[in-house]
């Protein structure tokens, strides 16, 4: 018989030797999921995601993000979050949206600074206030202020001794801010063409153009749909019992509501695409500054970590170092100053592959398609060295396999590969034990899967596009016009009420802002709640200094050499960060840097140095 204890039904745990834990997998009455990495690791992460596929360029995904947080039933402060980076010793708090799902993780160390900002997080997704000033400060708002808006620069002084009316809001105004450059305007273009079909089509962080369209019912009704129980996916990594976590979950996991299906891939299209994209061009600036080509294959499903890994050791072989064949021909072609983010990407259900450069004069556009086809028929008729494909294959391995922690405490970097498998589909487990794939793509991957990859994927496949950035020194211009346009148009649909109604909203906004809060119904610590030491890794010393641990590494040996700074003279000193960065990154003694970077990656997941100057 199945446990089965706050509504939560265990369904399977499965050891993870290789990374010192156990992956408990629990479904609750209500439809939610939990995936509980139990370890003997007090450094707690959670995370509770929520499938949000946009269907307009609005930013509703992003922007109920923002108002969620912006106070709930039980803590009703404006910015409980921020409150509580006063009031906590967490080690990583946050939410973000993606192109298909918003999350929520936070970390921490202390006990009751995890059990606080849990408390925060579930009140805050489930049972947010979603106030409409809130939307309107978060969202957008028409507002009298400064910074044009309704009055046309061709149009004589207004009379009026008020400011001109404005629009406003935190998402818009960052929106605009993140739309005004090249990557940005290719980023939303690329899948409006090459994935027509699916939710990737809308910008999920929102269009300015678009975003005045949205209301707040439209806001509360999203809310009800995606932040619910059977939407929902609970990851979580530590030493908590996963019941403890459960007698939690359950208030806030009401029975009812249908879950989101995972996201599609796109299917397939029988004829590749061109797209100009004008981008913005500053009066100052060059047109190669902001020129780009880019061209974009769909090549797999992320939901399949066997195709996958494929894109990604097909990435390696061929831009993921200074040797890799079609890096080098693009680098030294002189089309641009760099490759940009060439490459796998799995960010979408449907996975592309990427070959971009940025930096490119619009008149060697046409040079740009014929060579990177030229360069991959090559590579489809000659392959590659057998040992590059061995080397390529142990890079991979340890890119899978390592565990920096660099964007995220451990527990959460972990948390990440499970939640993103629940959304697309996938098999959560698969992405968190790779032992198995990996050891499958070595098998797959003989001497001709390089030419087969690059046949099948990239040169005989019609799904994909070709995208030029075309400098455009009138878009600014131009979007302002329309912004002013559209507000002159908003504002020409009011009447004196609706007008005065606006003018009531920006009162009660400010006000509410400047109103002072009682912050003592947020939980805080005291000092008897922290742990008066720190927990460390244990470890064995030997002769000459050498210390060992041994810990869950997922199966890498990481060795660690730290070196004394010597006396240096202060221009010495001066030049040692550029030292230090550069090594690992040049040639060395009779080789270059391409032989030398190809030496690294079949020997070793790479060579770093860093820096650390502390007082006595």
């Amino acid at each position: 018989m199945p446990r089965i204890a706050h509504g939560f039904t265990h369904i399977a745990t499965h050891p993870v030797p290789s990374l010192g834990q156990r992956l408990e997998h629990y479904v609750h009455a209500s439809g939610a999921v939990h995936y509980h990495c139990a370890s003997d690791d007090d450094h707690r992460g959670f995370m509770v995601s929520f499938r949000t596929p946009p269907s307009a360029d609005t930013g509703l995904p992003h922007i109920l993000e923002h108002t969620a947080l912006c106070g709930s039933r039980r803590y009703p402060v404006r910015d409980p979050f921020f409150k509580m980076l006063k009031r906590s010793l967490q080690t990583f708090m946050n939410a973000m949206t993606f192109p298909d799902m918003t999350c929520f993780p936070f970390a921490s160390r202390v006990d009751k600074d995890f059990r606080n900002l849990l408390a925060i997080y579930l009140d805050a997704v489930f049972r947010p206030l979603l106030d409409p000033l809130d939307f309107a400060q978060e969202g957008h708002r028409l507002e009298r202020g400064p910074g044009g808006g309704g009055q046309g620069s061709d149009r004589p002084p207004s009379p009026d001794p008020q400011p001109p009316w404005v629009r406003k809001g935190v998402v818009f105004n960052e929106m605009k801010g993140a739309m005004d450059g090249t990557d940005a305007q290719l980023e939303a273009a690329l899948p409006r063409v090459l994935l027509p079909d699916t939710c990737y089509r809308w910008n999920y962080g929102g269009e300015p153009s678009a975003i005045p369209a949205l209301s707040h019912a439209d806001l509360v009704a999203f809310h009800r749909r995606c932040y619910q129980p059977a939407n929902a996916c609970f990851t979580t990594y530590g030493n908590d019992a996963a019941e403890s976590l459960h007698e939690v979950f359950a208030p806030y996991l009401e029975i009812g509501g249908d879950p989101l299906p995972p996201p599609v891939r796109q299917r397939p299209l029988s004829a590749p695409s061109t797209v100009r994209v004008p981008v913005p061009l500053a009066e100052d600036q060059d047109a190669t500054e902001v020129g780009a080509a880019r061209i974009a294959w769909e090549v797999g499903d992320a939901a399949n970590l066997d195709e996958v890994l494929d894109g990604e050791l097909l990435d390696r072989l061929l831009v993921g170092h200074a040797g890799a064949p079609l890096r080098r021909v693009l680098e030294a072609s002189g089309l641009g100053r760099s490759i940009g983010s060439s490459g796998f990407s799995s960010q979408y259900r449907s996975c592309l592959f990427l070959v971009e450069i940025d930096g490119i004069d619009p008149t060697d556009h046409a040079r740009f398609e014929p060579l990177v086809r030229e360069t991959l028929a090559a590579i489809a008729r000659d392959g590659v060295p057998a040992a590059e494909i061995a080397a390529a294959l142990d890079q991979l391995e340890l890119a899978r396999r390592e565990i920096t922690g660099d964007q995220y405490p451990f527990g959460l970097e972990l948390c990440s590969h499970l939640v993103a498998a629940w959304n697309h589909g996938g098999d959560p487990l698969a992405f968190l034990d790779q032992g198995p794939a990996l050891a499958r793509l070595r098998l797959r991957a003989d001497g001709a899967w390089l030419q087969r990859m690059v046949r099948e994927r990239l040169l005989d496949n019609p799904h994909h596009a070709l995208l030029f950035a075309e400098p455009d020194a009138d878009f600014l211009a131009r979007a302002e016009t329309a912004e002013r346009a559209a507000v002159d148009a908003d504002l020409a649909r009011l009447d004196e009420a609706g007008r005065a109604r606006l003018i009531e909203q920006a009162r009660a906004l400010a006000e509410r802002q400047a109103a002072p809060e009682d912050h003592d119904i947020l939980p805080e610590l005291a000092l008897a709640d922290v742990p008066r030491e720190r927990r460390w890794a244990e470890g064995q010393t030997h002769a000459d200094g050498l210390w060992t641990a041994r810990c869950g590494t997922n199966g890498i040996l990481h060795q660690l050499v730290a070196l004394p700074i010597p006396g240096l003279s202060e221009s010495e000193l001066d030049l040692l960060p550029l030292l230090v960065q550069s090594l690992g990154l040049l040639g060395v003694a009779g080789h270059d840097y391409a032989a030398w970077s190809a030496n690294l990656n079949a020997r070793c997941g790479g060579l770093w140095a860093w820096l650390d100057v502390v007082s006595d």
